[in-house]
């Protein structure tokens, strides 16, 4: 994959990413999820399909199915609204909690990790797990095509959305952190799955 590619990719990753969480929102036709995921497919396959030097086209085609079926599967469709505001909401609500246990890894590591050391859960530190494991583990699954390295695509996540909360806080910023995160999470996103 050449810089420019990478670099039109994650352009593309960037605006797609922003156009997912909110931005296209009162457009016709391109409000649709199943559309929204269609054409960050169709994306990633002509990405993949020069990207991937594999010497038979059904490995290929199979290596494209299953990194797509990931990366729109577990990465970018799981919620993360629990804990994208990283503890900044207060206690949470009955609704809000039974959100913050549905995902397994909340569920069996975290919560029962900050009972058994006393720490106040659903805060900033809570959130930062949550979210670094929600972004991560789809990552683990992603090793084999591309090496361990693509853990940091979802590594850096939860830190990305935390600086931007802060940006705003500190410097009064005029746009939204939740959007600012996502233009920056999906250009980081394009990049990783560019160049990794």
């Amino acid at each position: 994959m050449n810089y420019i590619g990478a670099v039109l990719f994650s352009a593309w990753e960037s605006y797609w990413r922003r156009g997912f969480g909110g931005l296209w929102n009162d457009k016709p036709v391109i409000e649709n999820r199943a559309l929204q995921h269609v054409l960050n497919s169709i994306a990633m396959i002509l990405l993949f399909w020069y990207r991937f030097d594999i010497v038979s086209q059904w490995q290929k085609v199979l290596t494209i199915v299953y990194v797509i079926a990931i990366v729109e599967g577990l990465y970018w469709s799981r919620g993360h609204g629990y804990a994208f505001d990283l503890g900044r909401d207060g206690q949470p609500d009955e609704k809000m909690l039974s959100r913050y246990e549905k995902p397994l890894f909340n569920r069996f590591f975290l919560t029962p990790l900050y009972n058994l050391f006393g720490w106040r859960k659903y805060g900033y530190s809570y959130d930062l797990f949550s979210m670094a494991l929600r972004y991560t583990l789809p990552c683990v699954l992603l090793i084999p095509v591309f090496s361990w390295h693509i853990v940091f695509m979802g590594l850096l996540v939860s830190p990305i959305y935390a600086f931007c909360w802060t940006f705003r806080e500190r410097e009064n910023a005029r746009y939204g952190s939740t959007a600012l995160a996502e233009w920056i999470v999906g250009a980081w996103t394009g990049l990783c799955l560019s160049l990794m």
